[in-house]
């Protein structure tokens, strides 16, 4: 017998907090042992018990976004604001900073809850579809038409029967809104209008998805047909980029069908990692800072040929997140990190979190690396891109002195080198960006406000 459907008890939580439930509340309204909930809940959270038995711990990390089923509704939000959030998403992904987007969230919390807002951002970039074209694409079709149309296929008209005939087979192009960026949009559309929990964006989703449904039909999307509309943007549907992103992520997270069999309730999500916004944010921002003063970028070059086995054959591909150009040569390293590194400890000194080995090693071995592949004659630089949060945001830590942004080395017999840590204040970028100013001229003041010195040390 299905369950009837209630309200679920709700557990909200920011990004890296945590939060105590005790479980004899819990288990009182969501009779299910701990294990179901880490099955169901471990995409976004983990739980656990505290020593005394008694409560349930919800700890969160860099993955937002929000989760309901087995009567509890599990929420991450973002660190910053529903307005800060939406712009970030929107530079992260190569979008439109509109001045029409940012007002739509002025007034917003994100007690609205996580799908809502992203329903939102969907309406905001359907918006700026309409405003920008409906993407056309010429299709090919094969149609008996009364008149000659492209190319006659007369193999497929054989036999002719002269005047008899009153119809030719022709191959022929003809411009089409029925195509893959669209498709993409409507599927997008029906999993936000299932999502939208707000009656006003209900009705809002609804009548962008009742026009995109007047001439697209629906198609079975899988990852290659994303990989598809990605290596076909040009100027004419380059403002597409957002919202198949947006929609991807709606697509392959926790479907809305899936279900539990005891008691068939279903649940559906979404959740989105923060670590890999913050990459795509830091390719664009060291793009709009850097490409001015003559360097370019190539974003996540593969290097098939770094580890090999014994025979000489890929062991694994390393791929740092940005390679540093100088015209021809190859100069440097930047690899997105999205940890605390800006935090002064309890000694008031020292670094809260220091730079981890792992991270050290990493950018240790890309700089010996590119050195070898490129046969530079010096180690290239390697800059770690971490954020630094507001001020209003650090809950009162201070940020690490300068010498702790510089971390030397010594091996081997060569020059000595060194890794460097660029704290990006991301939260000031966003709002600089939310002022109208335009994101490389948005990049330039926020050099001159921070005085980004791994950066001006770069030019």
């Amino acid at each position: 017998m299905i369950r009837k459907s209630h309200t679920p008890f709700i557990v909200n939580l920011k990004e890296n907090g945590e939060k105590r439930v005790s479980f004899e509340k819990l288990s009182s309204l969501v009779p299910e042992p701990l294990e179901r909930f880490n099955e169901l809940f471990s995409r976004l959270v983990y739980i656990t018990r505290d020593l005394s038995g008694q409560n349930l711990i919800f700890k969160a990390g860099s993955k937002v976004g929000v989760i309901t089923g087995l009567g509890l509704r599990v929420q991450v939000c973002p660190k910053v604001s529903v307005g800060e959030f939406s712009t970030l998403i929107r530079y992260a992904l190569d979008g439109q900073i509109t001045s029409e987007g940012m007002r739509s969230y002025a007034d917003l919390a994100w007690d609205i809850g996580f799908e809502n807002a992203l329903c939102i951002l969907v309406c905001e970039e359907l918006r700026t579809i309409l405003k920008n074209g409906i993407s056309r694409r010429y299709q090919e079709r094969s149609d008996p038409l009364e008149v000659i149309r492209g190319r006659v296929l007369w193999e497929r008209n054989f036999p002719w029967l002269a005047g008899m005939s009153k119809e030719v087979i022709c191959r022929y192009h003809q411009m089409t809104y029925n195509n893959l960026d669209n498709q993409i949009v409507l599927s997008g559309l029906k999993k936000a209008f299932f999502l939208a929990g707000l009656p006003e964006l209900k009705r809002n989703v609804g009548e962008f998805l009742n026009i995109f449904n007047s001439f697209t039909f629906e198609k079975s999307l899988g990852q290659a047909d994303f990989q598809k509309a990605e290596n076909g943007y040009s100027r004419l549907n380059e403002h597409y980029r957002v919202m198949h992103s947006l929609t991807k992520m709606l697509l392959f997270n926790l479907r809305p069908e899936d279900f539990f069999e005891e008691g068939r309730q279903q649940i559906f999500g979404i959740v989105l990692d923060m670590a890999e916004v913050f990459e795509r944010f830091v390719e664009r921002l060291m793009s709009d800072l850097l490409c001015p003063k003559g360097l370019s970028l190539i974003a996540q070059p593969k290097d098939s040929r770094a580890l090999i086995d014994d025979d000489g054959y890929r062991y694994a591909s390393v791929q740092p997140d940005i390679e540093v150009w100088h015209g021809n040569r190859a100069i440097g390293i930047i690899d997105a990190k999205y940890k605390d590194y800006w935090a002064k400890g309890e000694d008031g000194f020292k670094p809260e979190r220091k730079i981890s080995n792992e991270d050290l090693f990493q950018l240790f071995f890309y700089q010996q690396r590119m050195q070898r592949k490129y046969g530079l004659p010096s180690l290239p630089f390697a800059l770690i891109a971490a954020p630094l949060p507001a001020e209003e945001e650090r809950e009162g830590k201070m940020v690490v002195p300068a010498r702790f942004l510089r971390v030397r080395f010594h091996a081997g017999l060569g020059n000595e080198g060194d890794v460097r840590l660029l704290l990006i204040p991301i939260t000031r970028f966003l709002r600089i960006l939310n002022e109208g100013i335009p994101p490389r001229e948005a990049a330039i003041v926020l050099d001159k406000e921070f005085d980004l010195a791994s950066i001006n040390y770069l030019s």
